[in-house]
């Protein structure tokens, strides 16, 4: 097949604003990620776009593993809140009110 180039599992991207390593980086409106290493506004970088990562979540919110999850590109956390923000995963564990950060999968595609 002549038009293959990759799997797409990780991409590179040119990351819109600097992103901690394991930070989650949406691009435009429609891809979303987790920067492995990191990297500086407008810098070229690899995002996973599949796979299972413990993120940033709403603070004071509890969440149920099946719940959809939605990134708050303003806060950069993790949501249940889907109006203004895109969702990207489903929780695979529950998380506490009090928990800094839920286990998501990611999608891989934007719905």
């Amino acid at each position: 097949m002549r038009n293959f180039i990759k799997g797409g599992e990780n991409v590179n991207v040119t990351l819109p604003y600097a992103v901690a390593p394991g930070g989650g980086v949406q691009v435009g409106a429609a891809l979303f990620g987790v920067a492995p290493q990191g990297g500086g506004q407008n810098a070229v970088a690899a995002i996973e776009t599949v796979g299972v990562f413990a993120l940033p979540k709403a603070a004071g919110l509890a969440i149920v593993a099946g719940d959809k999850l939605y990134w708050d590109n303003a806060a950069k956390v993790m949501t249940k809140t889907a109006a203004g923000n895109v969702y990207v995963a489903v929780a695979v564990r529950d998380a506490a009110a009090g928990d800094a950060t839920v286990q998501a999968r990611l999608n891989g595609v934007v719905i």
